[in-house]
C-alpha cells in the first residue's frame, strides 16, 4: 500500500515502482514483477538495481540466459566493488545452472577478488570445481567456507560429501597408479579429513 500511495503521489518515482515490484515478487508474482523492473530499467537505464533485480527475477523462472544478461548489465552499471561482486557471484550461478562451469568459476573467481570471504562465491566455486574435476580446488574452497563460517558447517557439508567422496576415488585411483606420487596422498588425506575421516 505505501509503494502504491507513493507512486499516486510521484508517478514517475521509479524507486517506488521498484520497491512495488520486489512486492510483487515476494508474493510470487513473478510476471508482474518484471513488467515494473522492466519499466524502470527502461526509464532509467544507469539503474544497477533494477538490473540486478530483474536477473534475480530471470533466475527464480529459471530463464537462465536473460538472468546472464540481466547480471552482465548490472555489472557494468555498478559503481562499487560491493555491487559488482554480488553481480559476479549471481551470474556465475546462472552461468552454472546453464552448465557453463569454466565461465562461472570465471566469475565466482572474480566475485572473490572484491570480496575475499563471501562464503558463496567459495561454495559454488567449489562446486563448479567439483563438476571439472578438480577435486583439491573444490575441496579447499568448500573447507574454506565452513572455516568462515562454522554456523552453516553441516550445510556446506552436506554439498561436499559428493565432491569428497568422488575426490576420494580419484585420487585412490591416482596412487594405484603411482605410488609414489606424495600429492596424490595429500589431496586424499584433505578428503577424507573434509568427512571426518581420521
Amino acid at each position: 500500500r505505501a509503494f502504491k500511495h507513493a507512486m499516486k503521489l510521484e508517478s514517475h518515482s521509479l524507486d517506488a515502482r521498484l520497491g512495488y515490484a520486489k512486492v510483487k515478487n515476494a508474493r510470487g508474482n513473478r510476471p508482474e514483477a518484471l513488467k515494473l523492473s522492466s519499466e524502470v530499467s527502461k526509464k532509467e537505464v544507469k539503474n544497477a538495481e533494477a538490473a540486478h533485480f530483474s536477473g534475480t527475477v530471470y533466475f527464480d523462472e529459471k530463464q537462465f540466459d536473460a538472468a546472464i544478461e540481466s547480471f552482465t548489465k548490472a555489472i557494468e552499471l555498478s559503481l562499487d566493488s560491493h555491487g559488482k561482486s554480488a553481480n559476479y557471484y549471481r551470474r556465475g550461478t546462472a552461468r552454472l545452472e546453464n552448465d557453463n562451469v569454466v565461465e562461472a568459476v570465471n566469475d565466482f573467481e572474480k566475485a572473490i577478488r572484491l570480496r575475499p570471504f563471501h562464503v558463496g562465491s567459495l561454495v559454488w566455486r567449489g562446486y563448479a570445481y567439483g563438476k571439472l574435476g578438480k577435486w583439491a580446488l573444490a575441496i579447499g574452497d568448500l573447507q574454506a567456507a565452513i572455516d568462515l563460517n562454522p554456523m552453516a558447517a553441516d550445510q556446506y557439508k552436506k554439498l561436499g560429501e559428493f565432491i569428497a567422496e568422488h575426490a576420494i576415488k580419484h585420487f585412490g585411483n591416482l596412487i594405484k597408479a603411482d605410488k609414489s606420487d606424495a600429492e596424490a596422498y595429500y589431496n586424499r588425506g584433505m578428503a577424507n579429513l573434509f568427512l571426518q575421516k581420521t
